[in-house]
């Protein structure tokens, strides 16, 4: 499976070459697989660039104590010499200065240029169901909304998601549907 580079695999065939440069990896967990996805796109593309969903994976993941900093500096030093084979990289590159907390949202922010509060909405917008990430995407959804959405159940979410389609969500009405919510973020279909 390509995870990424598929420009550069398809423009290798139409130029007949034999070769196309690549790193194989086998037994990558799914999670390790869309650490590299996300850090191509954000290489590729550049953070500001990506849609709001696609930042909050990055941010989520980034976040999320699943992956060492040594492991995403591994992912990122095998991109940068995919891109690059005659780049020079040090062993010990790290991206966070020695002595910094690096699952702070803080430190996250900085390493993306954004504030430690959209660090933080950005983890929680990654909690949406795919269809709200789309409002969100396509802006009929606010982020601060869908923030307040993100602590319903996604059973409850989905029965948002049907009613977006009617009526626009707006700020007012994501805190009502919060603050109706029990502990578990659950609302029965008729009070959404």
């Amino acid at each position: 499976e390509i995870l990424i580079g598929h420009n550069r695999w398809n423009a290798s065939k139409l130029a007949g070459l034999p070769n196309v440069p690549a790193i194989i990896k086998a037994g990558l967990t799914e999670d390790e697989a869309e650490m590299y996805v996300i850090e191509s796109n954000v290489m590729q593309r550049g953070f500001e660039n990506l849609k709001i969903s696609e930042q909050a994976a990055a941010v989520a993941l980034r976040h999320s104590e699943m992956f060492s900093q040594g492991k995403r500096n591994d992912i990122i030093r095998e991109l940068t010499l995919l891109e690059n084979p005659n780049a020079e990289i040090s062993g010990d590159t790290t991206l966070n200065p020695v002595g910094s907390k690096l699952d702070t949202s803080e430190s996250i922010g900085n390493e993306y240029g954004v504030s430690k509060g959209s660090v933080v909405r950005l983890i929680r917008i990654n909690k949406l169901t795919d269809e709200l990430k789309a409002l969100v995407d396509s802006g009929e959804l606010s982020i601060r909304a869908g923030v307040e959405l993100s602590f319903l159940s996604e059973d409850t979410q989905d029965v948002v998601a049907e009613c977006a389609e009617d009526c626009k969500i707006d700020m007012k009405s994501a805190k009502m549907l919060r603050a109706s919510a029990d502990s578990e973020g659950n609302i029965d279909r008729n009070t959404v």
